[in-house]
């Protein structure tokens, strides 16, 4: 999928949003509320990806390819549709170079196709936690998933 698709998709999927709940719309935090992450590394997706997966409201935080979740020991159900997301480096050249001598930045995007681990089979949704079973670690973790310094 080329830039330009994907940027249409996403905006596409906020004005339906937008079409569906107007000026009252918060997040539905359907399932787990914490910040989606990488089903292997356990590290946080940010930029457009962030964006693109708090957008599927799936009941997991975790996603991986479907290599992923086969080396973790979990298949992906037959007919589930994948979500896209991409990935952007800056390569530098190793024959051009700029007017200082330095090597010409080269962009790289590529696109990934994540799945939910809601869409593994045999998934369960955890309980959910009532109020007085509140624990820090996952306000903790939340945060930390963030990225942000506090």
């Amino acid at each position: 999928m080329i830039t330009s698709e994907l940027q249409n998709k996403v905006t596409q999927n906020v004005i339906a949003q937008m079409q569906t709940h107007g000026t009252n719309w918060l997040k539905s935090w359907v399932g787990d509320s914490r910040m989606p992450i990488n089903c292997e590394t356990k590290k946080s997706y940010s930029g457009i990806n962030l964006f693109i997966l708090l957008g599927e409201e799936m009941t997991s935080h975790e996603w991986g390819t479907y290599k992923a979740w086969s080396r973790v020991g979990k298949q992906i159900r037959k007919g589930e549709k994948a979500t896209t997301i991409v990935f952007f480096k800056s390569l530098e050249s190793k024959t051009d170079v700029d007017t200082q001598g330095n090597p010409l930045k080269i962009p790289m995007m590529k696109c990934y196709y994540v799945f939910n681990e809601s869409q593994t089979q045999d998934y369960e949704v955890a309980p959910v936690i009532g109020g007085s079973d509140f624990s820090h670690v996952f306000a903790d973790e939340w945060i930390q998933n963030t990225g942000a310094n506090v």
